[in-house]
Parts: structure tokens; sequence; C-alpha cells
């Protein structure tokens, strides 16, 4: 009984979190594209990427590795 017990609390977690999205929002996407050669499309890009994660479709992400 205390190893199904713990078994739950250790999963639940994971269960409550799951169908949160979490999308940026205008001012961050023109801070990720402030660097880029061809600004307006990547600022068109990331903006349809937001509207796809919002109605949930899947997107693509790049990973960036951290420095």
């Amino acid at each position: 009984m205390k190893y199904l017990l713990f078994t739950f609390l250790f999963l639940l977690p994971f269960f409550i979190n799951e169908n949160k999205v979490y999308s940026l929002n205008d001012y961050e996407i023109r801070k990720i594209c402030k660097k880029e050669r061809k600004k307006t499309a990547c600022i068109k890009n990331l903006k349809e990427k937001n509207i796809n994660l919002l109605k949930g479709k899947r997107i693509k992400i790049p990973v960036i590795p951290f420095k």
C-alpha cells in the first residue's frame, strides 16, 4: 500500500502539467528575430508557429544549444 501511494504521488505532477501550452508573446518574438538577417520573415514564421501552437497543431521547434 505504501509503494502504491508513493508511485501515485510521484506520477501525479506529470499528468497535471501535460496539457499546458506556453507560447511566445510579440515582444519575445521581436527579441529573438533581432539577430536574424531577414527580420520580417523570421517574425512572420514565428507568429504562424505561435498561432498553430495555440490552435493545438504540432510544430517543429529547432533546438539551440546553450553556451
